[in-house]
């Protein structure tokens, strides 16, 4: 019995991330909002860990900016 094996493209795989336009607040699998031509970025946070290297600097630039 044979079967069929799924290659998958790792080449594409970057392609097929969900991003969101920062400008316009639309979700996109583009490098660039076909809207507002802004950059897309991710959506989703950093994972977390509880040895949070960088969690000091982001509370002080939180602290900066009236956030916290």
């Amino acid at each position: 019995m044979f079967r069929v094996m799924r290659v998958r493209d790792h080449s594409r795989d970057h392609d097929m991330k969900m991003k969101i336009c920062p400008e316009c607040k639309k979700y996109t699998l583009k490098d660039l909002c076909p809207l507002c031509k802004v950059r897309t970025v991710n959506p989703h946070p950093p994972k977390f860990s509880p040895e949070d290297k960088y969690g000091k600097y982001r509370r002080l630039i939180k602290k900066e900016r009236g956030i916290l």
